[in-house]
């Protein structure tokens, strides 16, 4: 019997603020880990303040980007 420890993902949570200050509502995230050139993304719409939380990314150092279409 072989047991297997997986790393448990950490939460990473803020928000997506324009230069102004102001929130963004529409926008994707997009990560990938330093040690890979293999990306993953996710959408939000309709957030008024901005705010995500995402719970599936491995522990590690990680690079995020925001993007969003309504400020390019």
């Amino acid at each position: 019997v072989w047991t297997i420890r997986m790393p448990r993902a950490a939460p990473i949570r803020g928000r997506v603020l324009a230069a102004t200050g102001e929130p963004v509502q529409d926008f994707e995230l997009r990560w990938f880990p330093l040690t890979s050139t293999v990306s993953h993304s996710r959408a939000f719409r309709g957030v008024a303040d901005g705010a995500f939380e995402l719970d599936e990314i491995a522990v590690g150092n990680v690079t995020l980007l925001a993007k969003s279409d309504e400020l390019g």
